[in-house]
């Protein structure tokens, strides 16, 4: 895990502040751009498809790279809420085998507006340009994020948004160690002595660890 979120130091909005304040976001692309680093909690170069020549030889931009599908719908009483399962790609993790280039986590986002009313937000940018990697730097996604969240946060920059994701999941939906680690893209052994989570004895496939948290995202936000 690169990240420290546990020392409490840097600063997190509240839920409904944070979205209140997307929400009012007029620009359609910063907009999209903005929940969709916060909800797949995205390091910026996940999600961007350039990069500048200066950094191109350290940093690859791996957006492009962004998978999106529906599974069928997750029964909750006489309710069946579909699912959005995003595959995308970790930047600081290789993989264990020569044949794969890239590892991916899967994140599952409930496709309900009661739920989680980006996602279907992002769906339809998806629809709409057939993608959802962005063809700017990380250098301007960060002046994107800057201009419109400075107000919230005037040290905001791109990876806040991931620390106040994995914050929000536990304060909010309650997850655990585990959760985390399949949701941020984090492995497993990584959670020990950082967090003070226990992380078990055995692993979870990467394909499957979405259904342990899934359940657990579906808590109706009040705005």
């Amino acid at each position: 895990m690169e990240e420290e979120y546990a020392d409490g130091e840097e600063f997190v909005p509240e839920l409904p502040e944070f979205r209140v304040a997307v929400d009012r976001i007029k620009n359609r692309r910063d907009s999209i751009l903005i929940k969709a680093l916060y909800l797949l909690a995205l390091r910026v170069h996940e999600i961007a498809t350039k990069t500048s020549p200066s950094l191109m030889s350290l940093t690859k931009p791996l957006g492009q790279y962004i998978e999106v599908s529906i599974n069928r719908g997750y029964r909750l009483g006489d309710k069946e809420i579909p699912i959005g399962l995003f595959k995308c790609p970790v930047l600081k993790r290789k993989p264990k085998s020569k044949k794969r280039k890239l590892v991916y986590k899967i994140v599952a986002l409930p496709c309900d507006p009661v739920y989680e009313p980006w996602a279907l937000d992002l769906l339809r940018w998806i629809k709409n340009n057939g993608k959802l990697g962005f063809d700017i730097t990380a250098i301007q996604i960060n002046r994107i994020v800057k201009r419109h969240l400075s107000i919230i946060d005037n040290k905001v920059h791109t990876h806040s948004l991931r620390h106040w994701r994995a914050t929000h999941l536990v304060t909010y939906y309650n997850f655990d160690g585990w959760d985390l680690c399949a949701y941020m893209g984090w492995t497993y052994s990584s959670l020990h002595g950082k967090m003070n989570m226990p992380i078990g004895k055995s692993d979870i496939y990467v394909h499957l660890a979405w259904k342990r948290y899934f359940p657990k995202l579906l808590r109706p936000l009040k705005t």
